[in-house]
């Protein structure tokens, strides 16, 4: 496994800021952290659609993923489609080297974890940790996850590239 030598401003980044955007620019993440978490809690509570969302509506979300109970595989992957709507993710298809992944434990409407994989090798990051990398181009168990995941826990998506944030991150040289 290598870690990236962080700038500051990676050190609160959480796993879903950078599977979902991964620049440093800090009202973008603070944007991506107050929207992830209002569409969460509207499919967890029911509650009004949240207004701050830019890319999706109520209108995209299918009632049966809103309120109470878990979610099976297919609307685990619906969650998955509108996060990539609402974060500008393109979707690509099941040959895509580039995958957006979600670790939904039980009752989850949001994925616990979130990490990508691009070519063979598997990025995460927790806040407080640095970005990892190793060479897992099956997505299952992100270097951050100390956890064995099981299959039915993570969802994933094919994505047609990584953000231009993330592969700047990416291709740093300071990686150790």
């Amino acid at each position: 496994m290598k870690e990236l030598k962080h700038p500051t401003k990676l050190i609160d980044m959480s796993c879903y800021q950078f599977a979902l955007y991964g620049g440093l620019d800090a009202k973008t993440l603070h944007s991506i952290g107050n929207r992830f978490n209002e569409f969460g809690n509207y499919l967890l509570l029911n509650n009004n659609f949240p207004n701050i969302m830019q890319n999706i509506t109520a209108v995209d979300v299918p009632n049966n993923i809103v309120g109470e109970g878990a979610l099976n595989d297919a609307q685990k992957t619906t969650v998955m489609q509108l996060l990539c709507k609402e974060f500008q993710l393109e979707i690509g298809n099941q040959t895509s080297s580039t995958f957006l992944y979600g670790l939904f434990r039980e009752n989850q409407k949001l994925p616990e974890h979130m990490w990508n994989t691009y070519g063979k090798d598997i990025y995460d990051t927790m806040p407080g940790q640095p970005i990892r990398t190793q060479v897992n181009d099956r997505g299952l168990n992100p270097p951050s996850e100390e956890d064995l995941l099981r299959n039915n826990e993570v969802t994933k998506i094919p994505i047609k590239s990584l953000t231009d944030g993330q592969l700047v991150i990416l291709n740093s040289t300071s990686w150790k």
